[in-house]
């Protein structure tokens, strides 16, 4: 026995433009998720390597002005800081060796960061001074506080045979700025300073 079905219309094969559409939005958010995890990718990079390049800056720069940072106990001239020098507001660019505390292009007091690329786009400035910064620690017997120039037994840490004791510290701020970012360190000053021939 025959039997006979209606016919159907058959379904075109292919996407409707309704499904081409989500399919579309789907792939759009994976590319735009891999895009955006590149792109913190490279600011994570350029920072951290920001971080690194200015930390450099900045433990050069301190070691720069205490070979050069000399209130007493030595020869004076072109070339030696004081702690007045180390207040708020000096700043330079470590590229062009421009700003405050510079000796002259070629000078062989400059900074070794002169004219080398890599820190082109660096500038410092002191953002913080504290000249009458004295930490006191506890004596031996852990009762009488003790000023930063004296032994625990009250004495001077300066032997009388090199003169009055060093003035109180300096504390500073030295932040690092490339472009809108900054990296701020904290330095010590005696004012004692080292010997440094050219």
């Amino acid at each position: 026995m025959n039997r006979y079905r209606p016919v159907r219309a058959g379904r075109r094969a292919g996407f409707s433009l309704f499904e081409t559409m989500i399919a579309m939005f789907v792939m759009l958010i994976g590319l735009l998720g891999i895009f955006s995890a590149f792109a913190a990718g490279m600011s994570a990079r350029l920072m951290a390597q920001e971080m690194v390049i200015s930390q450099e800056l900045a433990t050069m720069w301190a070691d720069w002005v205490r070979f050069r940072c000399r209130d007493s106990g030595g020869p004076g001239g072109l070339g030696v800081l004081a702690t007045t020098d180390l207040s708020v507001g000096k700043s330079g660019n470590f590229y062009t060796g421009t700003g405050d505390f510079h000796f002259g292009a070629g000078d062989a007091r400059e900074l070794p960061t002169v004219n080398k690329n890599v820190f082109s786009g660096y500038v410092w400035r002191i953002t913080k001074a504290n000249k009458n910064f004295i930490p006191n620690y506890l004596a031996a017997n852990g009762v009488d506080i003790v000023a930063w120039d004296k032994r625990s037994d009250g004495g001077s840490v300066v032997p009388p045979t090199m003169g009055a004791a060093p003035p109180a510290l300096t504390e500073i701020d030295l932040t690092i700025y490339r472009g809108a970012r900054s990296y701020t360190y904290t330095y010590v000053y005696s004012g004692v300073g080292l010997k440094y021939d050219r």
